[in-house]
């Protein structure tokens, strides 16, 4: 397998594994692929110095759930 691909691999796991964090945030099923663009909108927005970890994901998810409530709640 060639480094691009795996990377495209790799991009695609992580894109799977925030839907996961989503749904289990709260998010409705049929909203994830919308809170998930809205998130990369969120990160884009991000202080370039700050690190990007754990955190910095949890604040951005909790970010979506307060200015986006309507996608959220089973």
């Amino acid at each position: 397998m060639n480094k691009d691909l795996e990377i495209q691999d790799l991009a695609l796991e992580v894109m799977d594994l925030l839907g996961v964090a989503l749904y289990f945030a709260g998010a409705k099923k049929n909203q994830i692929e919308t809170l998930i663009d809205l998130y990369m909108h969120e990160l884009d927005r991000m202080d370039e110095n700050l690190p990007y970890n754990q955190d910095q994901m949890i604040k951005i998810i909790q970010t979506l759930q307060n200015k986006y409530p309507q996608h959220f709640g089973q």
